[in-house]
């Protein structure tokens, strides 16, 4: 099965966000920035706008909430059944700052998509241009394959390697189980040997300063 891999190394990410800025590209720079900090479907952010993220001062705002649609595939006469969710949101601080900076370059007001188009700058760009450009840029720093979903799983393995508790990543990610969440972010058997290899425990090396 050809599905899509989180980016595992942060180097690349690294590689991936200076490509994307040294070409002048903000807007995508700041939706990539925008995807491994929240975790959200591309679907779901390019609808949103200036006046969610921001307060009548024009700064970030500490929160923001945000509908999530989740399609749930009931069967093929009935086809599919959309659950809506809200989801509160916080922002990293360092990200609000660049975030605002990104508005304010733009002249951004209330009504504009965040995500605009730059072909119709009234309205927000389309899933599949993201798609196309995130490939694009992917080829360009060796990624193999990247994908609106590949930033989502990007984020989620990144904060499982920083060891936030895979629950909360699951809570974060919508999904209704834990299990669901490993094979999502695609974790393995041979990263989880390495991850009990690591800690080691054992008398010999507790002990050892004590000797």
């Amino acid at each position: 099965m050809n599905t899509m891999e989180p980016i595992r190394n942060p180097q690349k990410i690294r590689e991936l966000i200076k490509y994307v800025l040294d070409k002048g590209y903000k807007r995508d720079g700041i939706l990539i920035l925008f995807a491994l900090n929240t975790l959200l479907r591309v679907s779901d952010m390019i609808d949103i706008k200036y006046e969610q993220l921001f307060d009548q001062n024009g700064e970030v705002r500490e929160y923001f909430d945000i509908q999530i649609n989740k399609s749930m595939r009931r069967s093929k006469e009935n086809g599919k059944v959309i659950k809506v969710k809200t989801r509160r949101i916080r922002l990293p601080n360092d990200f609000c700052k660049e975030l605002k900076k990104y508005a304010d370059d733009y002249d951004m007001a209330p009504g504009d998509y965040i995500f605009y188009s730059t072909e119709e700058p009234t309205q927000h760009v389309h899933r599949k241009t993201i798609w196309r450009r995130l490939s694009r840029y992917a080829y360009a720093v060796g990624i193999e394959k990247l994908g609106t979903h590949g930033l989502r799983k990007t984020g989620a393995f990144q904060l499982w390697k920083k060891g936030v508790p895979i629950r909360v990543i699951s809570q974060m990610l919508n999904h209704s189980s834990i299990a669901q969440t490993l094979q999502y972010i695609s974790i393995n058997q041979e990263m989880i040997d390495k991850a009990v290899e690591s800690m080691n425990f054992s008398f010999s090396r507790i002990l050892k300063n004590y000797e």
